[in-house]
């Protein structure tokens, strides 16, 4: 008898390792765009994967990477043991539909289509995390305006065709090179 109350010892040891702490969320993130939103909702501290193409915000860069944005790994998503996957509609249903018999909860964001989405999406990622005032908040500060100006296009602008919005935290075009003020005579 006295041989099993270590080997029970360690398989209850490994089956509360195997899980993570209730309450406790382990989100990854299949998109730049998702990772973004949830930290401008305040889940930053939540996220424990992202793709190879997450830069923004900083601290992403020292989280794990489940692949490309394209082809992410089902492997490596699993091994993180998530409690949540977001994804986009349009680019990983079928995965989001193969990992919602694996993890507890998937949830696929429709980000692609039209501009409006962008903001639907935001207010739909808040309402599914319980935060609801952080995805509601004015639209002038923080990370969430960023967000909300790329989801807000002018109906003007909107009536001409697709508008093209980005945001980056420094320059989208380089500067030119400076002219040569040598001549040679």
């Amino acid at each position: 008898m006295k041989g099993y109350k270590p080997f029970a010892l360690t398989l209850i040891l490994l089956l509360f390792l195997s899980f993570p702490a209730a309450g406790a969320e382990r989100i990854v993130s299949l998109a730049p765009a998702v990772t973004e939103a949830l930290f401008a909702l305040g889940e930053g501290a939540s996220v424990v994967g992202v793709t190879d193409f997450d830069v923004s915000p900083e601290e992403v860069l020292a989280l794990p990477r489940v692949g490309g944005y394209l082809d992410p790994s089902l492997e490596r998503i699993l091994s993180l043991r998530p409690t949540l996957v977001v994804g986009t509609e349009t680019f990983h249903g079928p995965l989001l539909e193969r990992l919602a018999t694996l993890v507890p909860r998937t949830l696929s964001l429709s980000l692609h289509r039209r501009l409006d989405d962008v903001e639907k999406a935001l207010l739909a990622l808040g309402g599914y995390l319980g935060k609801e005032a952080e995805a509601r908040a004015p639209s002038g500060t923080g990370s969430t305006a960023t967000w909300r100006l790329c989801g807000s296009a002018l109906p003007s602008v909107s009536a001409r065709g697709r508008p093209l919005c980005s945001s980056s935290s420094g320059p989208i075009l380089s500067p030119l090179p400076e002219a040569s003020t040598t001549s040679t005579t």
